[in-house]
Protein backbone atom coordinates (compact mmCIF):
# COMPACT_ATOMS: atom_id res chain seq x y z
CA UNK A 1 0.00 0.00 0.00
CA UNK A 2 1.61 3.69 -1.11
CA UNK A 3 1.91 6.25 1.55
CA UNK A 4 -0.38 9.03 1.18
CA UNK A 5 0.89 12.59 0.93
CA UNK A 6 -0.46 13.41 4.41
CA UNK A 7 1.95 10.60 5.78
CA UNK A 8 4.61 12.53 4.10
CA UNK A 9 4.98 14.72 7.06
CA UNK A 10 8.47 13.47 8.02
CA UNK A 11 9.97 14.89 4.87
CA UNK A 12 11.45 18.75 5.52
CA UNK A 13 9.92 21.00 3.28
CA UNK A 14 11.44 24.05 2.19
CA UNK A 15 9.93 27.38 3.80
CA UNK A 16 7.97 29.77 1.73
CA UNK A 17 9.36 31.82 -0.54
CA UNK A 18 12.84 30.37 -0.76
CA UNK A 19 14.40 30.56 -3.98
CA UNK A 20 17.25 27.97 -4.22
CA UNK A 21 19.09 30.30 -7.22
CA UNK A 22 19.37 32.55 -4.16
CA UNK A 23 22.72 31.37 -2.73
CA UNK A 24 24.46 31.20 -6.18
CA UNK A 25 26.61 33.52 -7.63
CA UNK A 26 24.71 35.90 -10.64
CA UNK A 27 27.83 34.45 -13.27
CA UNK A 28 30.21 31.70 -12.51
CA UNK A 29 34.07 33.39 -12.33
CA UNK A 30 36.79 30.38 -13.43
CA UNK A 31 39.42 32.26 -12.47
CA UNK A 32 37.75 32.16 -8.98
CA UNK A 33 38.43 28.28 -8.88
CA UNK A 34 42.08 26.83 -8.50
CA UNK A 35 45.43 28.24 -8.21
CA UNK A 36 46.50 31.15 -10.48
CA UNK A 37 49.23 30.34 -12.85
CA UNK A 38 51.13 32.13 -15.28
CA UNK A 39 51.32 30.90 -18.40
CA UNK A 40 54.04 31.42 -20.45
CA UNK A 41 53.68 32.56 -24.22
CA UNK A 42 55.10 30.53 -27.11
CA UNK A 43 58.07 32.51 -29.41
CA UNK A 44 57.02 33.49 -32.89
CA UNK A 45 58.26 32.36 -35.83
CA UNK A 46 60.73 35.06 -36.31
CA UNK A 47 62.13 34.48 -32.76
CA UNK A 48 64.29 31.21 -33.56
CA UNK A 49 67.61 31.25 -33.25
CA UNK A 50 68.15 28.45 -35.81
CA UNK A 51 70.29 29.72 -39.27
CA UNK A 52 68.13 30.00 -42.25
CA UNK A 53 69.78 27.05 -44.44
CA UNK A 54 68.89 24.91 -41.61
CA UNK A 55 64.97 25.58 -41.54
CA UNK A 56 64.88 25.18 -44.59
CA UNK A 57 66.61 21.73 -44.99
CA UNK A 58 64.03 21.44 -42.05
CA UNK A 59 60.78 22.27 -44.11
CA UNK A 60 62.19 20.16 -46.91
CA UNK A 61 62.44 16.82 -44.99
CA UNK A 62 58.93 17.57 -42.96
CA UNK A 63 57.42 18.05 -46.76
CA UNK A 64 59.13 14.98 -48.09
CA UNK A 65 58.42 13.05 -45.33
CA UNK A 66 54.82 14.47 -45.85
CA UNK A 67 54.52 13.77 -49.46
CA UNK A 68 56.07 10.67 -48.60
CA UNK A 69 53.56 8.91 -46.16
CA UNK A 70 50.95 10.05 -48.00
CA UNK A 71 51.47 8.51 -51.24
CA UNK A 72 52.75 5.17 -49.65
CA UNK A 73 49.69 5.12 -47.62
CA UNK A 74 46.84 6.24 -50.54
CA UNK A 75 49.33 3.51 -53.10
CA UNK A 76 48.91 0.61 -50.45
CA UNK A 77 45.22 1.47 -49.83
CA UNK A 78 44.66 1.20 -53.50
CA UNK A 79 46.01 -1.68 -54.60
CA UNK A 80 44.23 -3.40 -51.89
CA UNK A 81 40.58 -2.32 -51.64
CA UNK A 82 40.44 -1.05 -55.20
CA UNK A 83 43.02 -3.55 -56.99
CA UNK A 84 44.18 -0.84 -59.48
CA UNK A 85 48.17 -2.37 -58.99
CA UNK A 86 49.75 0.44 -61.77
CA UNK A 87 48.29 3.51 -59.85
CA UNK A 88 48.40 2.36 -56.22
CA UNK A 89 52.05 1.02 -57.40
CA UNK A 90 52.94 4.32 -58.76
CA UNK A 91 52.09 5.93 -55.66
CA UNK A 92 53.88 3.64 -53.58
CA UNK A 93 57.06 4.06 -55.32
CA UNK A 94 56.50 7.45 -55.11
CA UNK A 95 55.93 7.60 -51.49
CA UNK A 96 58.92 4.74 -51.05
CA UNK A 97 61.37 7.55 -53.29
CA UNK A 98 60.27 10.72 -51.14
CA UNK A 99 60.79 9.06 -48.34
CA UNK A 100 64.51 7.79 -49.17
CA UNK A 101 64.91 11.38 -50.62
CA UNK A 102 64.36 12.68 -47.28
CA UNK A 103 66.42 10.55 -45.86
CA UNK A 104 69.50 10.69 -47.47
CA UNK A 105 69.02 14.57 -47.36
CA UNK A 106 68.53 14.02 -43.24
CA UNK A 107 71.65 12.16 -43.16
CA UNK A 108 73.51 14.07 -45.89
CA UNK A 109 73.16 17.36 -43.50
CA UNK A 110 73.34 15.55 -40.31
CA UNK A 111 76.77 14.57 -41.36
CA UNK A 112 78.10 17.47 -42.27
Amino acid sequence: MAPSREDDSSWPTEPDGFDPMSVEPEEFDPDAVGPQIDIPEAPGPSDTNAPPELQRTFWLLVLMANVGLFALSLGVLFVVFRGRLQFGGSLTVIGVAALLIGYLRYRNHRNG
